[in-house]
Formats: structure tokens, sequence, C-alpha cells
């Protein structure tokens, strides 16, 4: 640490008087001058190393929060990647999911983030994503999440599109009730039915012969439908309630097992060209 310069404006001032005064007297005066700069040098030493001390105290200090600032904004950076890492493997997991299902080759997965998931009308049922025409986004593409139906694509805008959820009162879709086992949703017979939703938090599975076999709890999804372009396979839901005191086919409550509400980002089943 470099040493702090002596004050030298007393020496000026000292050797000034000396000058002005009498032969006789200077010498005199030389002595009590020098005798009382002492104490005057030491005092004017210590206020500038005082000084000295607290600008490097300062200016430490600044240093020290720039460098906290710069800590922080890394950490933010960190915390980012983190945050984008998780969301990229959460969509890898879906698409791989999905495509256990859906193997066909004439689709590929369109991943959407979801920007709006409350529609404000409480008698439809859509949500908006982040994908459009621009895209390559059409009306009546099905929109997935792992496996399963979210809904359709209702309309398309060049940067965004609204998808008609399974609950929706206008969507529609061949479907069957399969059993619940271990290994998954399987079907030893089809009985093919219509899906429907209701506008709301549940759908139903209508149009099933009467001797259909349906219990709660079974999984229902869906059938070929090529008008459509649909897979089978994909669930729509999950029954939770049965009446067969309407008409000669039983009437299915199904309740979707996906929340759309907490979607954070979807699928869209897009055909290849």
């Amino acid at each position: 640490m470099p040493k702090h310069r002596q004050a030298v404006w007393p020496f000026a001032a000292g050797s000034i008087l000396l000058m002005l005064l009498p032969s006789g007297v200077s010498q005199r005066a030389r002595l009590v001058v020098l005798g009382g700069f002492g104490p005057v040098r030491n005092l004017a030493n210590a206020a500038h190393g005082l000084a000295q001390r607290g600008w490097e105290a300062v200016h430490a200090k600044g240093h020290t929060d720039n460098i906290e600032r710069q800590n922080e904004f890394l950490r933010s950076q960190v915390v980012q990647l983190h945050a984008r890492t998780t969301e990229l493997t959460a969509k890898l997991d879906a698409a791989m999911s999905t495509r256990s299902v859906v193997s066909d080759r004439d689709f590929e997965l369109l991943p959407a983030d979801v920007i709006l998931n409350l529609d404000s009308s409480s008698y439809r049922s859509t949500l908006v994503i982040q994908r459009g025409s621009r895209d390559g986004v059409e009306p009546g593409m099905t929109v997935l999440y792992h496996g399963h139906v979210i809904g359709r694509i209702l309309e398309a805008a060049p940067w965004t599109a609204r998808v008609m959820l399974t609950t929706d009162p206008a969507f529609r879709a061949r479907a069957v009730s399969v059993p619940r086992t271990a290994e998954g949703p399987l079907s030893s017979e089809r009985h093919v039915g219509v899906f429907s939703g209701t506008g709301g938090e549940e759908a139903l599975l209508k149009w099933l012969s009467d001797d259909a076999t349906v219990e709660e709890g079974a999984y229902v999804v869906t059938t070929e439908d090529p008008l459509n372009r649909i897979p089978k396979g994909l669930i729509l839901g999950r029954v939770t309630g049965i009446d067969r005191t309407r008409g000669a086919s039983p009437r299915v409550q199904v309740t979707p097992i996906i929340d759309p509400e907490g979607l954070e980002f979807v699928l869209i089943l897009k055909p290849k060209p």
C-alpha cells in the first residue's frame, strides 16, 4: 500500500513568514516556527490520512456492491437456465410418451406453450396457445398432452390458435370404453360410441349399444377416425358415472384426467404433407 504524501503547505507558509521578518528576530522566530511545526504537521498528516481512508472505504464499498450485483445477475441466469432445462425435459418426456401411442409417422408433434387457460365464456371451453398458421397449424388438428386428448384446434391466427377443449359442447369424437388394467387401456370388445362435451367439467359417451360393457373407472379412448385424422388409443378420460335409465343405450359420464387449467404446454398432432 503506498505511503501517504506529507502535507507541505506548513513549510511554505513558514518560509514566507521568515522571509518577511527582520533578520534580528528571524533566528528566534525560526526556532519558534520549527518548534510548532511538528504538531501542525502531524495534525495535517492525520487529516490527510483520515480523508484518504474514507475515500478508500467508499471506493471499496462501491466495488463490493458492484461485485454483489454481478453475482446476483449470474445467479438469476442460472435459475433461468435451470427453468428452461426443466421445461425442455418436460416437453421431451411428453413427446416420447405420446409417440408410444401415436406411432404413425404420418404425424409430427408440434409443441406449443399455453398462454391463456381460461375462456371468457362460461359455456365454451377453450384455451389459447402460442402457435398459429405461420407454423402450419390449421383448424381440426388434435391437441394432446402425454397421450391424452386436450381438444382440437378451433381457429388459427398467424401467431396464436384457440383450442376447443374436450369438454366444450361442440367437441365430438368417436370413442370406446375399455377396462382399466395394470398394463393400461386394453379392450377385447369394441362398442363404438360418440364422445361429446357438455360445457361443464365432464363429458358424455353416448350412442353405445345396450349390451356394451361399461364399468366405472374404465378408460375412454379414441378409435380410428380417418375423416378427422385422429389416431386410435388416445385417452379422452375416465368413466365416473353410468345412467342406463334414459333410452336403450347407457349414458356414460366421462371426466378428463388432465386438468387444462394447469397446463403450461401442449402438443399439436400435425399431419405431414
